[in-house]
């Protein structure tokens, strides 16, 4: 379980082995998972902003990555595309403000796959400049709600896939810039 919070920063340590400790250093050059083989987690909080190439929740079929940013100023974001369930099981929550950002956004990547987005809170945003999938091929879930916002350029449900979404409570908002 990784967490980025102001006392880490983007240089969290962790416990690594016996007795031994692994120190990241997260300077947006490499992709960053959760949930690679087995089952993990990621906290990004306290305004402390990540950057990576790309971002897997959930990547191996049986997997599970679970990532939650949340807080004011609390920031991840990727040039590249953001795979909420790539063949796994992914959760993004997006809380109190945080904000994420994305080439494009896959809610269930593969037939394998299942990707759950929540996007709650005044100032919270998932930011995409490209296309979002609510289940590209397997199942999909987008809730946005109490004043959060979701924008990307066109926006799918069920792409060939299942997929559900909810917006709901005032000021929530799913923005597609596409006609």
């Amino acid at each position: 379980n990784v967490r980025f919070d102001s006392a880490s920063g983007l240089q969290p340590t962790l416990p690594f082995g016996s007795g031994g400790v692994l120190r990241l250093n997260v300077d947006g050059s490499g992709a960053l998972g959760v949930g690679y083989k087995g089952k993990g987690t990621l906290t990004i909080t306290e305004g402390v902003q990540v950057s990576s190439t790309v971002g897997y929740l959930g990547y191996h079929a049986g997997s599970e990555g679970t990532a939650t940013v949340t807080g004011s100023n609390s920031k991840w974001t990727t040039p590249g595309t953001l795979y909420v369930g790539y063949n796994g099981l992914g959760t993004l929550t997006i809380e109190q403000g945080a904000q994420v950002s994305s080439s494009a956004g896959y809610l269930s990547y593969s037939s394998t796959a299942q990707g759950t987005a929540t996007v709650t809170g005044s100032g919270s945003q998932w930011t995409m400049t490209g296309d979002f999938y609510v289940g590209y091929y397997g199942r999909g879930v987008l809730h946005i709600s109490q004043g959060a916002q979701v924008s990307n350029f066109k926006g799918y449900i069920g792409y060939d896939g299942t997929g559900e979404a909810r917006v709901s409570g005032q000021g929530a908002q799913w923005i597609n810039a596409s006609d």
